[in-house]
């Protein structure tokens, strides 16, 4: 099974950083690089949204009550969106 992501953004301007959440895969314990998350978007293999979170800064991100599986994540960082996917064990 092969798994492509299509970005139309325009790459040339603007950079992407590989994992803006780790550890990943992860037991639901998660920490970030980034001094100030303004809204964390949990959602699962169905589309669903199963957890926001607002207003995170230098703080562990706790989704230990997720059942392990495949989620997207959308990230609002300085009115930026950012999308990671993400394995809980």
């Amino acid at each position: 099974l092969y798994i492509f992501e299509i970005d139309y953004k325009d790459t040339k301007t603007q950079k992407k950083p590989s994992s803006l959440l780790f550890p990943n895969p992860s037991n639901g314990l998660l920490t970030t690089h980034l001094s100030t998350i303004n809204n964390l978007q949990v959602y699962d293999l169905s589309g669903k949204l199963v957890h926001v979170l607002k207003s995170i800064k230098n703080e562990v991100i706790d989704l230990t009550f997720l059942p392990s599986g495949f989620y997207s994540t959308e990230l609002e960082v300085n009115k930026e969106l950012f999308h990671q996917k993400l394995i809980i064990e």
